[in-house]
């Protein structure tokens, strides 16, 4: 089960941790293994899938894809 949902980035470590910038995330949640399973195997993808849990749900973060990684996001969901 999935969705597209507002959300927040991080702009990065360094000198900002704490600054934020708005964002659309992908939000996902699997309906029948654990959450934390599921987001093991898309890190152990190749490329890796990295998201961030939160609220029971899967948050990729749609800022850092690009149009053309698209085919290769939806693989690693497939291969599931």
């Amino acid at each position: 089960e999935g969705c597209v949902a507002p959300s927040q980035a991080s702009v990065g470590w360094g000198s900002t941790p704490e600054q934020l910038l708005p964002s659309w995330a992908c939000r996902i949640t699997p309906r029948q293994e654990s959450l934390e399973d599921w987001a093991r195997r898309l890190r152990l993808q190749n490329p890796a899938l990295l998201g961030r849990l939160q609220q029971g749900s899967l948050w990729l973060d749609l800022r850092t894809l690009f149009p053309e990684q698209l085919p290769t996001v939806i693989r690693a969901f497939e291969q599931l």
